[in-house]
């Protein structure tokens, strides 16, 4: 049986897919639906990424960021890093669990005073090691450092943030921070097992993706796309994302090597939506992401068979009873995914 499930957590649901060997080869797979809200007794708890083990992490109702695994034992609390300025708490915000339970993130202030300057450091959290602070780059005004993606090499892909200058960094516990060794000012995105790094160049004129391979800067283009952003690499090299033929309408996007950008929303009915945009995807090449149809906003589900089927028709209809879903961000190998809801 393959455990696919959509979890969703108070306004986040994880999603968990029943058994698919009978069904058709076209057929899309489908899912039961878990409040992430209730998987740890007596809190609330907000999941804000998943691992193929089936592992989330995310924020407690008390602030703490833990690892929680469905049913099989008590969440873990990851702790955090000390306060520079006595008096002010510090708070977790985690963002990325690999498959070897790492977790990396940004830890910042729980306060909404500037005096003294917050100080804001990305982290990696490592079972046995405890929480690493990534440090900081010299730069001249508020230096801060975010943590934006793992992989399962335990290397954090972050940015470095001074002013009105920032640099994507990477940061491994054998190898500490690094600058990534190119001119490009990019908004970092992903990074795989490959190392292979994602990111975006936003400008008022521009806006586009790359990805930095080993010193190779490769463009994301194809499908006569004027504007694209991509959120999300698999192991495979392969991005999703959204384009923009117009800068008007936006269309949910593949990206393979040798083959470039395919618009996902070509030469189908798509549900319905006029508008969508892929968030995450798997090393299957199942995609995940929002899409807006005229009138309201929800969850998608792509693979190469179905194409774009709207996510809460792959519920079973008895989770869907005072539930939509939204945004669906995040998709593990086995299938699960987490959305809004």
């Amino acid at each position: 049986m393959i455990d696919r499930r959509i979890l969703r957590t108070s306004w986040w649901a994880l999603l968990w897919s029943m058994c698919t060997a009978a069904l058709p080869v076209t057929a899309a797979p489908r899912y039961t639906l878990t409040d992430t809200a209730t998987l740890i007794p007596g809190h609330t708890f907000q999941a804000a990424a998943l691992n193929d083990r089936g592992a989330l992490v995310g924020t407690r109702g008390d602030g703490h960021a833990v690892i929680v695994t469905p049913g099989q034992g008590d969440p873990i609390d990851i702790g955090t890093l000390p306060s520079q300025s006595p008096g002010f708490e510090t708070r977790p915000v985690p963002v990325a669990i690999n498959n070897y339970g790492q977790v990396s993130g940004t830890v910042d202030y729980n306060t909404t005073e500037n005096d003294p300057p917050v100080i804001v450091r990305g982290f990696l959290y490592t079972p046995g090691v405890g929480m690493t602070d990534i440090g900081l780059l010299p730069t001249p005004y508020l230096p801060t450092t975010h943590g934006v993606d793992l992989n399962d090499r335990g290397v954090v892909l972050g940015m470095s943030v001074g002013g009105s200058r920032w640099e994507t960094i990477t940061f491994s516990l054998g190898r500490g921070l690094e600058v990534l060794p190119t001119a490009l000012d990019v908004q970092p995105e992903g990074i795989n097992d490959r190392g292979q790094i994602l990111g975006t160049l936003l400008t008022n004129t521009q806006q586009a993706s790359y990805i930095y391979d080993r010193g190779t800067v490769t463009e994301l283009q194809g499908a006569g796309a004027v504007y694209v952003y991509a959120y999300a690499i698999n192991d495979r090299g392969w991005v999703t994302g959204g384009m923009s033929r117009d800068r008007v309408r936006g269309q949910a996007f593949l990206y393979k090597p040798g083959t470039g950008i395919v618009d996902l929303m070509a030469g189908g009915a798509n549900d319905g939506f006029i508008n969508t945009g892929g968030l995450a995807l798997n090393n299957r090449g199942q995609v995940v992401g929002s899409g807006w149809n005229g009138s309201d906003t929800a969850g998608f589900y792509y693979d190469e068979e179905t194409g774009i089927v709207r996510l809460s028709k792959l519920v079973e209809p008895a989770d869907m009873v005072g539930w939509r879903l939204w945004d669906a961000f995040a998709i593990n190998d086995r299938g699960q995914i987490l959305a809004y809801g």
